[in-house]
């Protein structure tokens, strides 16, 4: 798991000890093994090119989360 607030806390913690499950944390910055990381540069930089060429944020942002640009998408 990564450091987010929501895997530390102490309700996590004690459920996860309920379960007898054993936690492994990811080192506190590893963007590489941490797919999602990949997914949010992508999207970052895919919204970013299309404002300068869009009237607004919204659209592009809107646009990116239509099923057709979503497939020109890898993580």
């Amino acid at each position: 798991m990564d450091h987010a607030s929501f895997h530390t806390s102490q309700k996590t913690r004690a459920l996860i000890q309920f379960v007898d499950f054993k936690t492994i944390f990811l080192l506190l910055y590893s963007p590489n093994l941490n797919p999602i990381e990949t997914f949010w540069t992508n999207m970052k930089s895919w919204i970013t090119d299309r404002i300068t060429y869009s009237l607004n944020a919204y659209e592009a942002i809107t646009h990116f989360f239509s099923a057709s640009s979503i497939m020109e998408f890898s993580i």
